[in-house]
């Protein structure tokens, strides 16, 4: 859970509108008996953290830096808890922290030779949409990573792949202007926007329930 904090995510909008997923995601994770980790940023404690996802008792969590995990004691944690997946999500959940939440976990998959890691990007960093370059830019940074860092351990039958939604109704593509909308819905077949909620993959993929 990265940097849901009230400093930060409190005052941006967007970030307050995913509170009622991920605090579904969070029960999802509980109840399987998942490990969840807090990344905390700086001159803050998990006192800070927005109530709604706040962490239970016993829940670890880290302070971390602009490289995220990086000297940060997250690879002990994974390491002590036997743990082989990562789901990375927060404010910050794009390009340096995949790479830095893989690189915590990719020890313990290359000596288990197996492991998988799944992104969730955009089809907008495939195809690019006008007035959303750095968006577009940090998608497509993503699968970038993501086919590099295949190539580098799928000889350890770790595979690296990305989830590419299109444009699917999120509060962020509600905030679209209009043109913005009409063009991407010219390039779907159907010609609609269908409704679909992100976590539910993520649910599903790794604690193999539906919510």
């Amino acid at each position: 859970m990265l940097d849901f904090m009230n400093q930060n995510c409190g005052k941006r909008p967007r970030c307050l509108d995913t509170i009622p997923a991920m605090k579904k995601l969070l029960e999802a994770a509980r109840a399987a008996k998942a490990t969840v980790v807090y990344s905390l940023i700086a001159n803050t404690t998990a006192a800070d953290v927005i109530k709604d996802v706040a962490p239970a008792a016993g829940e670890a969590s880290v302070l971390s830096g602009p490289d995220k995990f990086i000297k940060t004691d997250l690879e002990k944690i994974l390491k002590d808890k036997g743990i082989t997946t990562v789901i990375a999500v927060g404010t910050s959940s794009n390009g340096a922290v995949l790479y830095t939440a893989s690189g915590a976990a990719l020890r313990g998959m290359m000596k288990r030779r197996f492991g998988r890691i799944i992104g969730i990007t955009s089809v907008v960093g495939v195809t690019g949409n006008p007035g959303q370059a750095n968006y577009a830019a940090s998608k497509a940074g993503m699968i970038g990573l993501s086919k590099a860092l295949a190539r580098e351990v799928a000889s350890r039958s770790i595979t690296v792949n990305c989830i590419a939604p299109g444009f699917i109704e999120t509060a962020m593509t509600g905030g679209l202007a209009e043109k913005q909308k009409e063009s991407l819905l010219a390039a779907i077949p159907a010609g609609r926007q269908p409704v679909f909620e992100i976590q539910i993959i993520f649910i599903e993929l790794v604690f193999g329930v539906e919510p």
